[in-house]
């Protein structure tokens, strides 16, 4: 059995408290149990940590707490059971909790508490008053309050507990903390008295930390109680010291495994080689390629670690000297294995570790490799691997490889590295999907197997071009070439996609070159896209090649979404008489990504990125919109409201609103004055807000236009429904017209687009402006991370 089992919800802090364990003198390995708890079940007796990362941070609680209870049952026994938050308090973190304390009471038969100190002083991360600061701030004045997933509204601890979980909650208090033990320990025994489930510490510094672990010790002996913790890592750290765990005797070599490429990394490998008198090992790469081999890597692995003793460091790294650091081509994309990391991962796990298993091993940081810059993408943010210098700290982690759920954890350098030690590899996937079987992804589209022979220019997220002669040329390539965020996205997908299947005039620079070159499809050399009239589109001119360009590319793209190729489409604006001068029967996107995704109800949602309150973003949404504003008013009724207040509710939901709040606008001035300026607000819109309330939705309304969206944009409301058309787009885009983007819900795809249209009128003169496109670019990115909920809310 381990002596402590560890349950997080992420890569990176699984990594981050096994490095703390194994700072404190314990051998400790992470595993990913995201398609199964049973991942861990080799690792229990051979390691005093095993560090379980279930990825459930941003799904739903149940799912989260569900994962938890699994994982703990497959653990047990261990002494200690963790379960590591984050430190901000993104995450379920009151459903783990609750999770963990239900699992091991089942389990024991006893009574269970958590110490919950989620203070890590060495991140900056403190707790007062049950107060959680960041580097001294609230969280809710920090950059987390901007999370696109979960921001962060509160720093209160026991009250984001309570969002999730009813158990027993009480402070411990800094005063407690940093009195006389005596006191420390009796102050814990009363609250533990009382009936506490979760006891949440304040604390500043480790030595806090370790005074409150051993209190807890104290002040439960003679009681039927088990202690579990629930912290980042440094509390649960300090409560195995405070238990008494030791690690197991047990000689081995010690393995560190390096996939990094950077100057620094070298360096400290030549530091380790030097001081620690580390046997350093480079990892065989395919013949004239910087792609390593698996067969080679494997064996030499093996003689490395069957020759060392228990004393002896043997560092496996793909990088040792500048030397070693090659550049790529296209073709090593190709060699990078993929159906073949099982039974890399079965050697590795089995050969080395069967009878000359290392003590543990330690991961270097992986970091931009310049031998490996192939331009992948991954979803959401890269993952920080905690680097700890063994010639520091003497011990490290096991890393074993993710599985390939795994994969779309976080990273922050869309190129592969060598990251763990329990398999040969593990690149970061595509930004939607994770590869299936077949090729890896594709250098230049991060499109895994065949697909990307016909996809080679979509990327994540998918851009169709709008209206060429309108605007958005201007407007798009403003924000593609001043606006763009390095290394967050690269080329759109529909426009060139369409252009280089000749549906539209355009002609990029990928296009010159290929007419250069002569080369095409029907196999003769090409000649100069002309019309049959010769002459190319006018700008600021009504075109039907120009709409027929726009359909085709909006049908590209929205292919590539349906078929999860991209994480979604940004669109721009398009000329309803150019489209319907191209055939096209649609009165616009709407309806034409409705027929192309077989969808026959949509709504849509303005975001409103610049809010007043930092890191809050409003969303408008509307119960009526394209109709004249005396057919509007005579369309609201009270259940067509309902309706658009149960819809408003689930879209802020699948968009990472976990609580959302949602205010309902009302129509007439002042809301109607009792009936005095129109009846609507007691007719229709306070019956269906009120009969929202009873559903249990957390709706305010109907509340006076001229004030509900100030209240929105100051971070009263996370949503606003408006009753017509105008009444959202004017505050909206009189706030930030810039920073106002559109989301269409209801779609089983992701699609952001900007909020204005074509402009003919300046089209061509330089001064329509880009913030708006770039805003859109943005919000899709931001909003990838929710691609799931969306197929899953949405799709068939």
């Amino acid at each position: 059995m381990a002596e402590v089992l560890v349950v997080a919800d992420d890569l990176t802090g699984a990594n981050a408290t096994a490095a703390g364990f194994a700072g404190a003198g314990l051998r400790a390995a992470t595993a990913s149990v995201a398609s199964g708890a049973e991942a861990i079940t080799g690792m229990l007796s051979r390691f005093d940590v095993v560090v379980a990362t279930t990825d459930s941070r941003h799904v739903a609680p149940d799912v989260a707490a569900g994962m938890v209870r699994s994982t703990v049952r497959a653990g047990w026994p261990a002494r200690l059971v963790c379960n590591r938050i984050d430190t901000t308090l993104r995450g379920n973190i009151g459903a783990t909790t609750e999770a963990v304390v239900a699992e091991v009471g089942a389990l024991t038969g006893t009574r269970v508490v958590a110490l919950c100190a989620p203070a890590h002083p060495a991140a900056g991360r403190h707790t007062i008053g049950g107060t959680q600061l960041l580097d001294g701030r609230r969280l809710e004045e920090t950059e987390v309050a901007r999370d696109a997933r979960t921001p962060m509204r509160t720093s209160d601890v026991a009250e984001i507990l309570r969002q999730q979980t009813d158990l027993p909650t009480q402070v411990l208090p800094m005063a407690s903390v940093t009195g006389r033990r005596e006191d420390l320990v009796a102050d814990i025994r009363s609250a533990l008295d009382t009936g506490v489930a979760v006891l949440v510490a304040d604390a500043t510094t480790d030595e806090h930390l370790q005074r409150i672990a051993d209190a807890a010790v104290a002040a439960s002996e003679g009681m039927e109680l088990v202690w579990v913790t629930s912290d980042p890592g440094p509390g649960s750290v300090a409560m195995a010291r405070a238990l008494g765990l030791h690690p197991a005797a047990r000689g081995a070599p010690l393995l560190v495994v390096s996939g990094s490429a950077t100057e620094l990394t070298r360096k400290q490998l030549q530091q380790l080689a030097a001081e620690r008198a580390a046997t350093v090992h480079r990892v065989p790469c395919l013949p004239g390629s910087a792609v390593p081999d698996p067969e080679a890597a494997t064996a030499v692995l093996v003689d490395a670690l069957s020759s060392a003793g228990p004393a002896d460091i043997v560092v496996f790294a793909t990088v040792i000297e500048d030397s070693d650091v090659r550049p790529t081509s296209a073709e090593d994309a190709d060699r990078i294995p993929g159906n073949s990391r099982a039974p890399c991962d079965g050697r590795w796990r089995g050969t080395p570790w069967t009878g000359c298993s290392p003590r543990e091993a330690t991961s270097l940081r992986p970091s931009c490799p310049s031998s490996s810059r192939t331009g992948w993408r991954s979803p959401g943010r890269w993952c920080r691997w905690p680097w700890r210098a063994p010639s520091s700290a003497g011990r490290g982690t096991a890393c074993t490889s993710p599985p390939r759920e795994a994969w779309s954890g976080t990273s922050r350098r869309p190129w592969p590295a060598w990251t763990t030690c329990a398999g040969p590899w593990s690149w970061s996937a595509a930004m939607l999907p994770p590869p299936g079987p077949g090729h890896p992804p594709d250098r230049s589209t991060g499109i895994e197997g065949d697909a990307h022979d016909q996809a080679r220019t979509r990327t994540d997220p998918g851009r169709p071009r709008g209206d060429r002669p309108g605007d958005h040329g201007t407007d798009a390539g403003r924000a593609g070439r001043r606006g763009r965020p390095p290394r967050r996205r690269r080329r759109g997908s529909g426009g060139a996609a369409a252009r280089r299947r000749g549906h539209g005039p355009g002609r990029g620079g990928a296009h010159r070159r290929r007419l250069r070159r002569g080369a095409c499809r029907r196999g003769h050399r090409h000649r100069r896209h002309r019309s049959a009239r010769g002459r190319r589109p006018r700008v600021g001119k009504v075109d039907e090649r120009a709409g027929r360009a726009a359909v085709a590319a909006i049908e590209t793209a929205t292919r590539a979404a349906m078929d999860q190729k991209v994480a979604g489409i940004v669109t721009g604006p398009i000329n309803k008489e150019a489209i319907w001068a191209a055939g096209s029967k649609h009165l616009g996107h709407t309806e034409m990504l409705g027929e192309l995704t077989g969808v026959t109800e949509q709504d849509t949602m303005f975001v409103v990125r610049n809010s007043a309150a930092e890191g809050h973003h409003l969303r408008i949404f509307f119960t009526t919109r394209h109709v004249s504003l005396r057919k509007a008013i005579d369309q609201l009724t009270k259940e067509r409201i309902q309706d658009s207040i149960r819809k408003a509710h689930t879209a802020l939901q699948v968009f990472g609103v976990q609580n959302p709040r949602l205010a309902v606008a009302a129509l007439n001035p002042h809301g109607g004055e009792n009936g005095n300026f129109g009846d609507e607000e007691i007719v229709h819109i306070a019956p269906a807000c009120e009969a929202a309330r009873e559903e249990g939705l957390d709706v305010s309304g109907p509340i006076p236009a001229d004030s509900v969206f100030h209240q929105g944009l100051v971070g009263r409301y996370d949503g606003v429904l408006s009753q017509y058309h105008d009444q959202g787009h004017i505050p909206a885009k009189t706030f930030d017209f810039d920073g106002t983007i559109s989301v269409t819900v209801g779609l089983p795809i992701l699609r952001t687009s900007v909020d204005h249209g074509t402009a003919f009128d300046i089209a061509g003169t330089g001064k329509a402006g880009h913030g708006t496109m770039l805003s859109a670019y943005l919000a899709a990115v931001d909003y990838a991370p929710f691609v799931d909920n969306i197929r899953r809310t949405y799709g068939s």
